[in-house]
């Protein structure tokens, strides 16, 4: 064994000696090559009347010259090849030389690698995902401040859809706003739940799955809320306090929840739409900003590669007027393919206000208004709930499109304050 490593030096031995003596030739070569050039160029001269060696044609010195200049400096280059291949590659000044940097700043950073860049787009991407309190943040607020604002025009939808069609003369002008603040407070966990399992579940299971799990998630809360909520427009109780006594000493924790079965055949199918369209929207929005986008840096592309890269880590957002318009867009759309659903939830939840003989069950009370009152009767209300989805939803959006811009862009700070 002793043997066999002493030959493997006198073998690693033998080769850099074998491999400095090339070293050594091509740059002996090189030199004489330059010096033969140089006697040329020289020699090349005439003798002016006063002793001065001068070329017959001076342009053709001047290339001589810069010839001569480019010899040198290839003998420079090559000394210095060799010198760095005979040298150990562990040698800290090696390294340096390698790297082209001064042997007298040994700690000046190199230019970034590939890898450096690969771990900031990493960084950056990581830093503009929202987490999920981020998330609950940005739904909650957007869904509490929407509907709190057009809580009278979802009243007088609940009125419209009412068994018995009840107006504001029946029931007075105070139920447009009785039970607003404390049902509208519900709405900031159904946004906040909304969004967060949407957020954190699109990208995995896509638009679709990750909008019916967000909608039936939301529906723990959003039942008791419409439960609540339409018995009081209704006129069913008078007051919020009220309505959960009463509820729950007659009908228990499961009267908060009657009438869940047709709220999820509207929640999920509505949510669904709704929110697969804003996405479809948003995206096809985004790509051709960020087309056109590109196109402007291609054209007017500064040297300047730091301050376009901090340009290029600025997340793309969406304006106001642009949420504004998609959810409207959106919402109308999931309106119109769940209303039926959604009169029949209204029908089952305040048929305690009406005088006729109550629905038995979700299937009875379809049956039931199918038989009495007709196809038309499933799309009563549209116009009112139209009314007041279309700004509920655009709200939500801008106001949701705001807020997740604010915080991305606060990660992306922090990150780039770590990163600093």
């Amino acid at each position: 064994q002793f043997s066999s490593v002493q030959f493997s030096s006198s073998t690693t031995y033998n080769m850099n000696d074998n491999r400095m003596s090339i070293s050594a030739s091509i740059s002996v070569l090189a030199l004489l090559l330059s010096l033969l050039l140089t006697a040329t160029t020289t020699s090349a001269g005439v003798i002016r009347p006063g002793g001065v060696r001068r070329h017959p044609y001076p342009q053709q010195s001047r290339s001589a010259s810069a010839a001569s200049t480019k010899s040198i400096l290839l003998t420079t280059n090559l000394l210095r090849s060799s010198s760095l291949s005979a040298a150990s590659a562990s040698s800290p000044s090696a390294k340096i030389i390698q790297q082209g940097l001064p042997l007298n700043n040994p700690t000046s950073k190199p230019p970034r690698s590939t890898t450096a860049l690969t771990s900031a787009s990493t960084a950056t991407a990581t830093a503009t995902s929202l987490s999920i309190p981020q998330r609950l943040i940005a739904g909650g607020c957007s869904r509490g401040v929407a509907q709190f604002v057009l809580y009278p025009i979802d009243a007088l939808r609940t009125l419209a859809q009412t068994r018995d069609s009840r107006t504001l003369a029946d029931v007075g002008t105070k139920a447009l706003l009785r039970g607003c603040a404390t049902t509208s407070s519900f709405a900031v966990l159904i946004g906040s739940i909304q969004f967060a399992i949407y957020g954190a579940t699109r990208h995995q299971c896509g638009p679709v799955l990750g909008a019916a799990l967000g909608a039936a998630g939301s529906c723990l809360v959003s039942v008791p809320q419409e439960v609540i909520k339409q018995r009081l427009v209704t006129g069913v109780y008078s007051s919020f306090r009220n309505a959960v006594g009463t509820i729950y000493r007659t009908e228990g924790v499961r009267g908060f929840y009657s009438a869940w079965r047709p709220t999820v055949m509207r929640n999920v199918p509505f949510v669904v739409a709704t929110f697969t369209t804003m996405d479809f929207l948003k995206q096809y929005r985004l790509e051709s900003r960020s087309n056109s986008k590109e196109g402007c840096a291609a054209s007017s592309f500064n040297a300047n590669s730091n301050d376009h890269h901090a340009h290029s880590d600025k997340p793309l957002s969406l304006t106001v007027a642009e949420n504004l318009f998609i959810g409207i867009v959106s919402s109308l759309v999931g309106a119109t393919l769940t209303h039926p659903a959604d009169v029949v939830k209204t029908r089952m939840m305040t048929q305690a206000a009406s005088k006729a003989l109550p629905y038995s069950s979700t299937m009875d009370c379809i049956q039931t208004i199918w038989n009495t009152e007709g196809i038309q009767a499933f799309y009563s209300g549209f116009v009112q709930r139209s009314v007041y989805m279309g700004p509920l939803w655009s709200i939500q959006f801008a106001l949701n499109g705001k807020i997740t811009a604010a915080l991305k862009n606060q990660n992306l700070r922090n990150a780039d304050g770590i990163n600093d």
